[in-house]
């Protein structure tokens, strides 16, 4: 939807803010600055009001996968909201003034430019008969729309409507600065109040967090706080860091886990657990109970010979474990022999086993060692028994040394043969292996002449394939050749036109460099000219606003007191008023009919003289819409709006046509809000009426009129500015539109007039205004594009 939107808060409730759909583009380029400032580690809070020093003290472990994702959380929460207000639209405060608005689109002018008419265009909207065509720009309306005040983003928050869809509406509790200029805009969203911050208690910035691996809520705060309201967060944080009270400890700790520190101060006061007569600080705990008397403990003695046994698990106190160690079955015993170390449970066992222990032979009754002791007999034992020399050849003779030799010298024949009988053997299977091998060598041979043959084959086709591989490389190295020619040939092209481009180039921006150099050119004494007039302009700036302020504020002043000052007078006149009915209803008791009658007859004549009033008051909306239709066509083309003179007294309603006529050459700015209680009234439309009634009936309506002109101050009261800021825009008061008699409520009859006395009374006498209060306006007339209505609490430009 094009033009200006009137901004709502919360509840639905129209506001004074203004929403350009035209100057929708994102506030400042900081949003992407900020995540590349994340994405590096850098910190956003800078130095703060921390009074504390980094926790000393020891922490948990933390896992690096979960510190990753806990920051990647915080990152991804940061960048939502900056994102939600990044592209946070521009909201002016107040209805911009007619001339910054743009005719075509209705909003405020976005790169406003002259078209040829010469009235002013957004550069989007501006008619051209040429599109090529380049329109001068009015710096005149850009800086004037630049110092227009603007709303800061802060106090704006995107929420979905009744339909579903986002709609951004105003924050109370937001940021309360509306008195922003435009061009200023960045400036306050670096030092708003509203801006948020993390806070990182207790580590001083985002980067010694992650340096810590620490995680939001475990570790630090992490807590998101405008920063109006962190000198009061910093104050109070459960994270903030605190010193120990514990005499003798240096321990700074956050303030959440002080509770935790208290039970592991390594300064603290404490006493022996095991109830003995030691007490001390925390610290010195650990090496008291390695001495403790009163200190439970293991035996501490293991199974040597299985270490993954287990030892004895008797345990006791200090004092009484070194008679339990005396007779304890895993105390160690070494060994005599071979100084083996083994428990006591098993050093019998040891002892028959052990190879350096000593035994008796049997034979000899020499004492021999146990590893050595087969060796002994079967080589040095002097009583052991032997084989014959010839048992490899069948030998079975087994004796003493002494009948081994007996034996050998008896035997000798028996010997020779068994040695003959193992030659034959041996003759006879050399000869199967003889033949073995003569096989062999055959399937050899064989096997060398296959072998041959492959070979011959093989290198045939090796030969073959290095001739084909030696052509293919010769073809490729010519298709390279040739490949290379043109590649050179293309480089040098190529070449030749960055060379020509890097000309062009450098003439170009040689040719900018002096189109900016004659653009920017101005001499300091047109600059100090137009530095004067800035602040001239802006000094008379500062003297209209203040004049205009002033005047708000007379005006509220004095419809406060009017208000009173009718209030007062309606409830003295009302009091009045059912005094005076009370009397003559008590003086007029017996003429209840006549009464009735006359009321009757007042009733129709009051009706009459309604209808005549609301035919005259349709007759003087008729000349005020001709004045305002003359108004808009003054007020059509700027430049004559400017040049012509303005007029100091507005063209009267009760002024004739040929006046009405004079005013249309001059720039005419009628009141927004019509003045129905003139004191004259147009002599036509009077002639007309006493034409009508006649003469008894005019009487009887200055009698009406009398009786009405003790609330004259209430109902001409103005509107209060919160109601008028408080409507909405598109249902805007008309007070020029033209009573709809048909939609109009009848008047009270006599007769319920009658019966209710007390008030109904009061209200004929004010049904001449009651019919055109009660009026139903028709349609609004449609805006000038280029004039904003002026609010019916100002009546002429003299109270500007």
């Amino acid at each position: 939807m094009g033009g200006l939107v009137r901004l709502r808060d919360a509840r639905g409730n129209g506001t004074d803010f203004w929403m350009s759909t035209n100057r929708a583009t994102p506030w400042t380029a900081r949003g992407a600055l900020g995540r590349a400032r994340r994405d590096a580690g850098a910190t956003l809070d800078g130095v703060d009001a921390r009074g504390g020093a980094a926790m000393t003290s020891g922490r948990m472990e933390t896992a690096g996968e979960d510190s990753t994702a806990a920051t990647r959380g915080d990152d991804a929460e940061e960048a939502a909201e900056d994102d939600a207000l990044e592209h946070a639209p521009t909201v002016f405060v107040g209805f911009p003034h007619a001339s910054l608005v743009c005719p075509q689109c209705r909003d405020v002018m976005l790169s406003p430019v002259v078209a040829e008419n010469g009235t002013t265009y957004c550069a989007k909207c501006a008619p051209r008969e040429d599109a090529e065509d380049a329109l001068a720009e009015d710096a005149e309306v850009e800086d004037a729309i630049q110092s227009l005040p603007v709303l800061c983003r802060r106090a704006m928050v995107l929420k979905r409507n009744a339909q579903g869809a986002s709609e951004w509406c105003w924050k109370a509790d937001g940021c309360g600065e509306s008195g922003i200029r435009l061009r200023l805009r960045d400036v306050h969203d670096r030092e708003c109040a509203f801006v948020p911050r993390r806070c990182w208690y207790p580590y001083d910035s985002r980067v010694e967090c992650e340096a810590n691996e620490a995680r939001k809520g475990r570790d630090y705060c992490g807590a998101i706080v405008t920063k109006i309201a962190y000198v009061s967060h910093v104050s109070e944080c459960a994270w903030r860091s605190v010193k120990c009270d514990v005499k003798g400890c240096e321990d700074v700790v956050p303030f959440c886990k002080m509770t935790q520190h208290a039970l592991t101060c390594p300064s603290a006061l404490v006493k022996c657990p095991n109830e003995c007569e030691w007490d001390g600080k925390r610290r010195e705990l650990a090496e008291h109970r390695e001495i403790c008397p009163r200190e439970y403990i293991k035996c501490g003695f293991i199974n040597l010979q299985h270490e993954d046994g287990n030892g004895c698990l008797y345990g006791c106190e200090r004092d009484a474990i070194d008679s339990h160690r005396t007779d304890c079955d895993f105390r160690p015993w070494h060994c005599p022999s071979c100084d083996a170390v083994v428990n006591a449970m098993h050093a019998s066992i040891h002892a028959v086993k052990c190879e350096e222990s000593r035994r008796p032979c049997p034979r000899c009754r020499a004492m021999v060692r146990t590893r050595a002791f087969d060796a002994h007999q079967e080589f040095f034992c002097v009583g052991a028994s032997k084989p014959c020399a010839f048992a490899a050849f069948g030998c079975l003779e087994v004796g003493a040394e002494t009948e081994l030799r007996a034996h050998e010298r008896d035997a000798a024949p028996r010997h020779l043969r068994l040695v003959v009988k193992a030659l034959e053997a041996e003759r006879s299977s050399g000869r199967k292996k003889s033949k073995v091998i003569e096989r062999m060598e055959q399937a050899l041979n064989k096997f060398g002449e296959e072998y041959a043959s492959l070979a011959t084959k093989a290198s045939e086709r090796v030969r073959f394939v290095e001739s084909k591989a030696i052509e293919e490389m010769d073809r490729l190295n010519e298709h390279m050749e040739s490949s290379k020619r043109a590649y050179d040939a293309h480089v040098v092209a190529l070449e030749k036109e960055i060379e020509q481009l890097k000309a062009d180039r450098a003439a170009a921006v040689d040719a900018d460099a002096h189109l900016a150099k004659l653009d920017t050119a101005i001499t300091c004494e047109e600059a100090q000219q137009l530095l004067d007039a800035a602040k001239g302009e802006m000094a008379s700036v500062n003297a209209q606003f203040a004049k205009l302020q002033f005047a708000i504020d007379v005006r509220e002043q004095k419809w406060e007191e009017d208000i009173e000052h009718a209030a007062t007078k309606e409830a003295a006149t009302r009091e009045a008023v059912r005094r005076e009915i009370a009397s003559i209803i008590a003086t007029t008791s017996g003429a209840d009919d006549d009464l009735l009658k006359r009321m009757d007859t007042l009733s129709t004549e009051i009706r009459e003289i309604s209808r005549t009033l609301n035919l005259d008051l349709m007759d003087l909306a008729d000349k005020q819409k001709e004045l305002e239709d003359a108004w808009r066509r003054a007020n059509e083309n700027p430049r004559l709006r400017a040049s012509a003179p303005r007029a100091k007294n507005p063209p009267s309603p009760t002024r004739g046509d040929s006046d009405s006529e004079a005013s249309e050459a001059v720039s005419v700015k009628p009141r927004r809000k019509f003045k129905t209680t003139s004191d004259t009234t147009s002599e036509t439309a009077s002639e007309r009426s006493h034409r009508r009634l006649g003469s008894a009936t005019l009487r009887a309506r200055r009698l009406a009129a009398a009786a009405a002109a003790s609330s004259e101050d209430l109902t001409n009261a103005p509107i209060p500015p919160s109601i008028i800021a408080m409507t909405d825009s598109e249902r805007s008061f008309d007070p020029t539109s033209r009573a709809d008699l048909a939609d109009a409520p009848e008047p009270p009859s006599a007769a319920a007039a009658a019966a209710v006395a007390d008030d109904d009374i009061l209200r004929g006498a004010l049904l001449s205004r009651y019919v055109h209060v009660t009026a139903k306006p028709n349609a609004a007339p449609e805006p000038n594009p280029l004039v904003v209505p002026r609010p019916p609490w100002i009546d002429s430009d003299d109270d500007l």
